[in-house]
């Protein structure tokens, strides 16, 4: 783990705790841009995911014989 990388965990960990969900999800958002720009794109998206679920997609189930409309 990088020292960049560290000094981010840290720092998700100490606005976790104050309840500061602004600075938290900033830094979210720092460490997913480094993740990215290391080729780390399957962890980024996962916290990306995790940080964002309103942004995610998921598939929703249809029942046999049930009308879909697109």
């Amino acid at each position: 783990m990088s020292n960049s990388y560290l000094k981010i965990a840290i720092s998700l960990i100490k606005y976790h705790f104050e309840n500061n969900e602004i600075m938290f999800k900033a830094k979210c958002n720092e460490l997913i841009k480094a993740l990215f720009e290391n080729g780390k794109t399957d962890l980024a998206e996962y916290i990306e995911a995790q940080t964002y679920p309103e942004h995610t997609f998921s598939v929703q189930e249809v029942k046999k014989n049930e009308q879909v409309y697109f």
